[in-house]
């Protein structure tokens, strides 16, 4: 006797009232088995329409001395001509392997319901692939200490290769914080400890913080360009390295930080003191 449990689920799965089950099992009549399907009940209402199906069925009977693949080609062919009889989208979930398989049965199942699934032209997940690493070994971490069973970790892969993970809107301020365009702007906001704290961010951070003049384009003068005001006063005079302006020094400049040049994009003077032009 050959038996199916399938699950059939719209997308994504919210509650219980989205699954359905079905079952397919071998009944006698006369001398021969004949085949039929027989739902099971659901709380599911009949005029419900559904936008897909998944179907994802056990692999128990792949291990099985009697395993037959034709038995197993025609009973899954019944239960996909049953899927299709309540929605027209239809996607086929190949059989998960498994540690104590060794005769090639899933292998065989696999190409089986593959080969139905293009037939049909249905859409086919290979979860055979999804579950092995990159040298074709079964991946544990996924498993049971059986290798049989899937375990928490192997049933949220499962869930993820259907797709039918219900999708959450993310938060847009959270994701903000999280991008690093927003977190330079942070940093570039602490600059009011002072010049030395200012470098020690830049160098934290592995990145040059010159801002650009809308009217002057991306290019980014040098150091030295950048500081040619500063070395051309003398020594006696005092200035300020955070706007270029006399008689004040950078630790009471109103700024609290190197103002930026809107001539040559330098930082440390103001337009009004510019030598570069």
């Amino acid at each position: 006797m050959s038996q199916f449990n399938s699950i059939l689920t719209t997308e994504p799965v919210s509650d219980n009232e989205d699954l359905v089950e079905i079952s397919c099992e071998d009944q006698p009549c006369s001398s021969q088995f004949s085949r039929a399907v027989k739902p099971k009940e659901t709380k599911r209402s009949t005029e419900t329409e559904l936008e897909n199906i998944i179907i994802q069925v056990g692999s128990n009977d792949c291990c099985s001395l009697n395993f037959e693949s034709d038995t197993f080609n025609e009973d899954y062919k019944i239960l996909v001509a049953t899927a299709k009889s309540v929605c027209e989208n239809v996607v086929i979930s190949g059989l998960c392997p498994r540690l104590d398989e060794s005769k090639g049965n899933i292998v065989k199942g696999n190409e089986r319901i593959k080969q139905i699934a293009n037939d049909e032209n249905f859409l086919f997940i290979d979860n055979d692939f999804n579950f092995r690493l990159l040298r074709g070994n079964i991946d544990m971490s996924l498993y049971s200490r059986d290798g049989v069973n899937l375990n928490t970790k192997g049933v949220a892969k499962l869930a993820r290769n259907l797709d039918i993970i219900p999708k959450e809107k993310p938060k847009i301020q959270e994701d903000l914080e999280r991008t690093p365009a927003y977190q330079n702007s942070r940093r570039h906001d602490n600059f009011s400890s002072g010049y030395a704290n200012f470098h020690r961010t830049q160098k934290q951070a592995g990145e040059t913080r010159g801002r650009v003049h809308p009217h002057l384009g991306d290019s980014k003068p040098s150091r030295s360009q950048r500081y040619s005001n500063h070395s051309n006063v003398s020594n006696n005079v005092k200035l300020c390295w955070y706007c270029g302006e006399q008689n004040h020094t950078s630790s009471v400049c109103r700024h609290g930080a190197p103002v930026i040049c809107h001539r040559c994009n330098g930082e440390g003077h103001k337009a009004k003191s510019c030598q570069m032009y």
